[in-house]
């Protein structure tokens, strides 16, 4: 690896709720994760909603990097993490010289946009236990089904109300309406969807 390019990558790390980029902010650096995870956020319609959970592999900032121009979202590390910093000049060279990481690179971006169009899918609808079945039914999609069927997802509701910018109180009834119709079990750390089929069926009739 070229030094000068080697040299405008660097290691940082940051504790739980450290901020990597606030929205609005110039950037001109982007993050790649190597251990953690890092929230993406943005302010709609007043709530603090997630737009995007990354792990080790995913990358961030990558706007203010390539297009220029204030951040879009805000990234907060949710548990201590290390990134990989690369600023714009060694991104290019990254790019363009070597094929894989161009190729890993757009990938990426294209993950991202599929992302933030289903969330954008799931703000468009218009109550509140719309929304959070249908983050919930995204989530499940991207969890290993268990022995018996059911689907666990690491994700407390309270997290998909923030997904989803659903209020504390509206979550309130919704999580008591899906525990009643047996579509979800919360437990401390996570949900358990136990049918996936009834939780869809669920989500096609509202």
């Amino acid at each position: 690896m070229p030094a000068g390019q080697d040299a405008a990558r660097a290691d940082r790390e940051f504790g739980a709720g450290d901020v990597l980029f606030s929205e609005g902010e110039e950037g001109d650096t982007m993050f790649v994760l190597q251990t953690g995870a890092v929230r993406l956020h943005k302010a709609i319609d007043g709530q603090d909603t997630t737009v995007a959970n990354l792990v080790p592999g995913d990358f961030c900032g990558e706007v203010g990097v390539v297009v220029g121009g204030p951040q879009p979202v805000s990234a907060t590390a949710t548990e201590p993490t290390r990134c990989i910093t690369v600023k714009a000049d060694a991104l290019e060279q990254m790019v363009t010289s070597e094929a894989e990481i161009g190729a890993t690179f757009i990938l990426g971006l294209a993950r991202r946009l599929r992302d933030v169009h289903e969330v954008l899918g799931v703000l468009a609808r218009r109550d509140a236990e719309t929304r959070i079945v249908g983050a919930l039914i995204r989530h499940c999609a991207a969890s290993q089904p268990m022995a018996d069927g059911g689907v666990w997802v690491p994700h407390r509701l309270s997290d998909l109300a923030r997904e989803t910018a659903v209020s504390l109180a509206e979550l309130g009834e919704v999580s008591k309406r899906l525990v009643k119709l047996k579509l979800i079990r919360s437990e401390r750390n996570g949900l358990l969807v136990p049918d996936m089929a009834r939780l869809h069926e669920h989500g096609a009739a509202r």
